[in-house]
């Protein structure tokens, strides 16, 4: 970023006590400020018309136009004494900004002089940011922006859904990341409702840019196929040798399966429990070491791992 360095060299003398200065500024010591400001560095010297000086202290301001000749820059103005915010900008013939600067908390004092250095930078680009929900679908709960260049964080609110989501920056010159939040109610991030993405921006120097911002949608492709729970398993019966083990069997059942779970009773006071972990593919099962007996049921598990209606429950006791 190119840069102009400005002396500006400031010699006070006592001016008097009391009173008010000519732009309504209370003072009580009034000095004189000789500006001497050399503009090696700017890019195009020709464009450099007039410069404007402004002191503001609280609700206090002073402001001085100087001219521009050549390379040089030379005024003499009145300054009350005290503390100031010294804020200088280069315009050119048109009234646009080319360069400025600002340094706050400049003591200036009737006991010696002050040098304050300005490194003058190209002016600021305008952003004036709409924000356009015209196709967002959640547009009417919308009522909060936060908007981001890098690091630097607006906000933007409305009372109401009629109000634009608007507002106009000041920007120094350069590239940023910038993205803009959407929100409803508050700034929690439990109101966020578009968390919104992130764009390389570019800010040209003493530019007047409109930014007109909506969020990115992306199109979704539903596709759905409904799938019926198998019907239940028909002809279930269990054999016992009674001793040790009872074998189930049962008839197949219509549509694509993955296979059949079972499920035993052992006591009526107690929920069934599963005792295939994985559904098994045959029609039948044995059960070792159930000499107690029980209640035996069957169920279907579709392809995709729905299971289906249970057969009719089939008891068997030793």
């Amino acid at each position: 970023m190119r840069t102009i360095v400005l002396l500006m060299c400031c010699c006070l003398t006592m001016a008097g006590c009391g009173g008010t200065s000519g732009t309504g500024v209370p003072y009580a010591d009034t000095g004189t400020v000789h500006l001497q400001a050399q503009l090696d560095g700017a890019k195009s010297m020709e464009q450099i018309h007039t410069g404007m000086i402004i002191f503001n202290r609280g609700r206090h301001s002073l402001e001085k136009t100087v001219s521009v000749q050549g390379q040089e820059i030379t005024a003499s103005f009145s300054v009350p004494v005290g503390t100031w915010s010294v804020e200088m900008t280069l315009y050119d013939e048109n009234g646009h900004s080319l360069y400025q600067d600002k340094k706050e908390d400049v003591a200036i004092r009737s006991d010696q002089p002050v040098t304050l250095e300005l490194a003058l930078r190209p002016a600021d680009g305008t952003i004036a940011l709409f924000i356009d929900l015209s196709q967002y679908p959640l547009a009417h709960e919308v009522l909060r922006a936060r908007v981001y260049f890098d690091e630097r964080l607006e906000e933007i609110t409305r009372e109401s859904l009629e109000e634009p989501l608007a507002d106009t920056y000041q920007v120094p010159p350069g590239s940023y990341s910038f993205a803009v939040q959407l929100y409803t109610d508050s700034f929690r991030i439990s109101d966020q409702i578009h968390a919104g993405a992130w764009h390389l921006l570019d800010v040209e120097a003493a530019s007047e840019t409109t930014l007109q911002w909506s969020p990115a949608l992306e199109s979704l492709t539903i596709s759905a196929a409904v799938h019926e729970l198998p019907p239940a398993p028909q002809q279930l019966t269990a054999i016992g040798d009674g001793q040790e083990s009872i074998e189930l069997t049962w008839a197949a059942v219509d549509g694509p399966i993955q296979g059949y779970r079972v499920f035993w009773q052992p006591d009526v006071q107690e929920p069934f429990e599963q005792l295939t972990e994985e559904p098994i593919a045959g029609l039948s099962f044995v059960h070792g070491d159930s000499v107690v007996g029980g209640r035996y049921t069957v169920a279907a598990v579709s392809s995709i791992g729905i299971e289906g209606y249970r057969a009719q429950p089939q008891d068997w006791n030793p």
